[in-house]
């Protein structure tokens, strides 16, 4: 196989991680009679030539190769490659990004991105016939490979899903028969309603009615029968009953790949459960009821209060995209949510511990479960996936972390957290992340000062970034005034590093008790990189704008990097900034950077009080870039009366019932997207106090 393998120039290509000279040993290694040799290829293939979903030049020039492997009946692991040729060739949505993209709208290397995943999905959807010939292959691997491959060929689907209905008659796997129910409904939306509805009312197996159910919820809606959450949870309970013994692994070697792991993960997380595939079930079906929030949170809840801990640590883990991704009453989901920390599965304890710590204010309802569970857990436990935490997580390799009901706590600003983040704090080595949880603590952290102070001065100083110290200082910063005795380690901090970034904000924010730190700022203002933040510090503790102005204005002036930071400081600086303003003007332009306009736009307001400059800017990037919402509705509310032109956006906001930010994955996604609720109520009131 591969005659050709080594007559293309890989060497002309790149991929994620330098040149594509390896590929021809992944693929190869793809066909490897070993099976962690097998393992490793895949790894590399999924981890460098389609990096997070890329497609590179040899990526396309791998295609054919992996064409040919999936062709042939002596090579193993066919149906991994099949997965990969579907994502690949833009499977598992139903649309492909690259459709969505005008190449004679684009340029440079989103030109080529674009391009390239078009080649890729033309080169797969070529390949139709092979995939469809598969649908018979007697390796049911290779037959589930093939309906993923299938679902990217989703210009061919009036040809495609009547095949898949017929072949669906002779499907003998239970799992394969599930994920071609998945497979006609992703293809077969608008055309396949009927055929769905009638499985789901008709299939002898309760499992495939659930899962025709889930379609028809999502291609179908109109044609669910009324009391969607108790025919859920009747078939739920059904295929529970019928279920037969819990699976045993596959039996695969360890590899130390991101694919193995991954592949352990799913493995671990199905060990002892009869019914292991109601949880792409659950999930589907809560996708699927879109914006149903009310239906969704009565779904998880009843989930929530199985006997089955199978079916709770599903809705656990499935309520984490239904937070993350909607506005709404949570208090009661949130309290169930806490009553799972007290199971004793741990693989249930520690999803509830995950999911609660970053809901930050919106896990208060299960305040008093973290703090019973943290009295009966461990000081110290083993970190990873799954496992029940402690105070602590320690790991064989690198530095501790808060556990996840102690951040959760800390997060909720709990007085019950002080003494066990005191503790943390106090061991020889505390935890990385121990300043964001303090931080968490408001002016309650005042009472650890003594303590803060003591660990700035004598813990180990690492090689690059000190994560500790720099949470540490932030807290700090967050105390103002009240952190003064921590100054001389500050001033420490930035004799050992000049770019202690947030040692100078700490600095400034502890305001003119820092005076004796004035010296080492000001040597700082002619770091380029320090002397906007040094400035601004200089400022906080002096309150003198002539030595600052200068500075910043020039940063502004000379163009660079540091024209947004000088912003910044300058709208820190308020009325004292105002001697910069048409500086600032000039970084309104559509050719400034997003950021940079914005701050620019917030510190022309906060020095001049320019509204009508400042506001129309603001608003402009209120849809181009959703991160700068919480920034302009605060502005928005300082300026009152004078941004009635922004009430239609902060209106819209307050109404919508999806997070402006749920198309980001982050622990602070629920957190920022509350915060920004509260400032646009807040400017609401202010701009138009009598409305509504």
């Amino acid at each position: 196989m591969f005659n050709e393998l080594d007559e293309v120039d890989w060497a002309s290509m790149k991929h994620a991680y330098g040149p594509a000279t390896d590929v021809p040993d992944l693929l190869r290694g793809l066909l490897s009679a070993d099976a962690a040799e097998r393992e490793i290829a895949l790894d590399g293939m999924y981890g460098a030539v389609h990096h997070q979903g890329d497609v590179y030049a040899c990526t396309l020039a791998a295609i054919p190769f992996l064409l040919e492997a999936v062709a042939d009946a002596r090579v193993h692991d066919r149906g991994r490659i099949l997965g990969l040729l579907a994502s690949i060739g833009g499977a598992g949505g139903e649309e492909d990004d690259a459709d969505d993209h005008d190449e004679d709208e684009e340029d440079g290397e989103d030109a080529e991105w674009a391009r390239n995943h078009r080649m890729a999905h033309e080169a797969v959807s070529l390949s139709k016939p092979l995939f469809l010939s598969l649908l018979t292959d007697p390796d049911t691997a290779v037959r589930n490979g093939a309906f993923r491959a299938l679902t990217a060929c989703r210009e061919h689907a009036d040809e495609i899903v009547p095949a898949l209905q017929h072949h669906f008659a002779a499907e003998t796997d239970p799992q394969n028969r599930l994920d071609l129910v998945d497979a006609i409904g992703a293809l077969g939306k608008g055309t396949a309603g009927a055929w769905l509805a009638a499985v789901a009312a008709e299939h002898a197996d309760p499992a495939v009615r659930l899962a025709a159910f889930v379609q028809v919820a999502r291609v179908a809606p109109e044609a669910l029968p009324g009391g969607i959450v108790s025919t859920a949870l009747g078939l739920m309970d059904e295929t529970v009953e019928t279920a037969g013994p819990p699976r045993a692994p596959q039996g695969l070697p360890a590899t130390p790949t991101l694919v193995g792991a991954l592949r352990e993960m799913r493995e671990n997380a199905d060990a002892g459960r009869r019914a292991p595939e109601l949880q792409q079930l659950i999930r589907g079906l809560d996708r699927a009821l879109g914006d149903r929030v009310t239906d969704r949170i009565e779904f998880l809840s009843a989930l929530l209060q199985s006997p089955d801990w199978g079916r709770r640590v599903d809705a656990v883990w499935t309520s984490a995209g239904l937070l993350r991704g909607w506005r709404a009453p949570y208090d009661d989901l949130v309290r169930l949510l806490g009553r799972q920390l007290a199971d004793p599965e741990t693989r249930l304890s520690a999803a509830a511990a995950s999911v609660i710590t970053d809901l930050f204010g919106l896990a208060a309802p299960a305040a008093d479960d973290l703090a019973a569970y943290l009295a009966g857990a461990p000081r110290e436990s083993q970190g990873g996936f799954g496992r029940r935490s402690g105070w602590i997580s320690v790991y064989p390799q690198g530095p501790s972390t808060l556990g996840a009901p102690l951040l959760a706590l800390a997060r909720l600003g709990d007085p019950r957290a002080l003494p066990m983040l005191r503790w943390a704090l106090d061991r020889p080595e505390p935890p990385r992340d121990i300043g964001a949880g303090i931080s968490g603590m408001g002016e309650q952290a005042a009472e650890l000062i003594t303590s803060i102070t003591r660990r700035l001065r004598d813990l180990p100083r690492p090689d690059g970034y000190d994560e500790r110290r720099s949470g540490l200082a932030r807290v700090l910063g967050g105390l103002g005034a009240l952190a003064a005795p921590a100054v001389p380690e500050l001033m420490d901090m930035l004799r050992r590093d000049q770019r202690a970034d947030a040692a100078i904000g700490a600095l400034g924010r502890i305001g003119p008790e820092a005076a004796p730190a004035v010296p080492a700022l000001r040597g700082l203002l002619a770091d380029e990189r320090a002397q906007t933040k040094a400035a601004q510090a200089l400022w906080e503790i002096e309150g003198d704008p002539d030595e600052v102005l200068p500075i910043l204005r020039r940063c502004i002036t000379e163009g660079g990097g540091q024209g947004r930071y000088a912003a910044i400081a300058l709208a820190a600086m308020g009325a004292d900034g105002a001697p910069a303003a048409d500086d600032l003007r000039g970084l309104l332009g559509d050719g400034i950077q997003q950021w940079t306009r914005l701050d620019a736009a917030l510190a022309l307001w906060r020095t001049v009080g320019d509204a009508e400059t400042a506001l129309p800017v603001m608003l402009g990037l209120w849809n181009a870039n959703a991160h700068s919402r919480q920034h302009i509705a605060r502005a928005a509310g300082e300026m009152g009366a004078a941004a009635q032109a922004a009430l239609p956006v902060l209106r819209r906001e307050v109404a919508s019932t999806r997070r402006h930010n749920h198309e980001v994955h982050s622990s602070h996604t629920i957190h920022d997207d509350e915060l920004l609720l509260r400032e646009c109520a807040s400017a609401l009131a202010r701009i138009a106090p009598g409305d509504g």
